[in-house]
């Protein structure tokens, strides 16, 4: 609409000038609510008014988000509030990885000596800290019961663990570990594969992430009093098209950490039948690469598919699992049942990621 001058606050009878739509400009807004400044010939809110209707804007958006997405603001929140933490043990992160790279060819040994010297130092302090518990509470009693079986168990755990690991296996396993050190400093390359299959799983997150949102926005709007925003209900073919999509988010990404393995074993294995010494020259990661593609493509995709549906399996046990635990609220034998199967699932989890990642090897 055309005015004669750009109103303020508390401004009534507003007259339009005549146009197109108004030619006798009859028309009149009885009450303007906020003041105006003139821009290239347009009344615009100024900037005070802005400020107060985009904080009341995106306090409305925040909330009706948080309202469907269940802690959007606490999440928004706190990656506002610590971003430059993010980055900064980000970048501290790769400087450490850089100087650990350099460096672990002559501290390999001596960390895995240290962390196994460690790990029986401390399973001995529990023992004996359950032991000396178990003399502060009366005889018989459910705490000196607690106590004398919690130094029982820690005992026999360290027993068992000094008897499996004993000298030759730790001697086996501190020569793998310097064979690794040996290999990375003498290919010190092989520590940008990752950093390059990384790379290419952002394309992956974006093409996902767009087709999420064109998945939803398919959805009919329902419009609720009070709200700024319309809500999207899905339709059951975009829902279906929504856990298509997951699962293949899932693969893509498990067939990239499946080229990346057989990548750097490939490199491992040419450098150990090179010679593995000081003289023996480095070897090129880019073979690795190719021979995934020209020799061992259907390996890689079937070992990532069978990690993809596992991957899937744990997703929709959780969500399933959060469904029942709102409903059953504190029941003890829900949890009980969760924490079970939830240790299956991350069992076969593991399993299966074990055997991919060997088969790749």
């Amino acid at each position: 609409m055309c005015v004669a001058e750009c109103p303020n606050n508390g401004a009534s009878n507003i007259t339009h000038l005549p146009n197109a739509a108004y030619p006798n400009a009859t028309n009149k807004l009885n009450y303007w609510d906020h003041d105006t400044d003139v821009l290239m010939g347009f009344c615009v809110p100024d900037l005070d008014t802005l400020r107060q209707k985009s904080e009341a804007l995106f306090t409305q958006l925040y909330a009706q988000m948080d309202e469907q997405i269940g802690g959007f603001v606490k999440y928004t929140a706190d990656a506002r509030e610590c971003w430059k933490l993010i980055l900064i043990m980000g970048a501290c992160s790769i400087g450490y990885t850089i100087v650990y790279f350099f460096l672990l060819k002559w501290i390999t040994k001596p960390i895995l000596y240290l962390s196994l010297l460690l790990i029986f130092v401390f399973g001995a302090m529990v023992t004996a800290w359950c032991a000396h518990r178990a003399n502060l509470y009366p005889y018989r009693s459910n705490d000196w019961n607690y106590s004398v079986a919690g130094a029982c168990i820690a005992g026999i755990l360290t027993f068992l663990y000094v008897v499996f690991l004993c000298c030759v296996n730790i001697a086996v396993g501190a020569d793998i570990m310097a064979a690794a050190g040996e290999f990375v400093a003498a290919n010190p390359q092989t520590a940008l594969v990752p950093l390059f299959f990384y790379v290419l799983c952002l394309p992956v997150v974006l093409w996902y992430g767009t087709v999420n949102v064109y998945l939803y926005s398919t959805g009919e709007p329902r419009f609720e009093k009070g709200k700024m925003f319309a809500i999207l209900e899905s339709t059951e073919e975009a829902n279906v098209m929504f856990w298509v999509f997951l699962f293949g988010f899932f693969w893509i990404v498990a067939f990239l950490i499946a080229i990346l393995q057989f990548t750097i074993a490939a490199a491992a294995a040419l450098w150990y039948f090179q010679g593995n010494n000081s003289d023996a020259p480095s070897v090129s990661v880019t073979r690795g690469f190719y021979w995934a593609f020209r020799y061992h493509l259907g390996s890689l995709a079937l070992g990532s598919l069978l990690i993809a549906l596992v991957t899937m399996i744990k997703l929709l046990f959780e969500y399933f699992a959060k469904k029942y635990e709102k409903m059953s609220g504190e029941s003890v034998i829900v949890k009980t049942v969760l924490c079970f199967v939830r240790c299956m699932i991350w069992s076969l989890d593991a399993c299966v990621k074990f055997i991919s990642e060997n088969a790749f090897i």
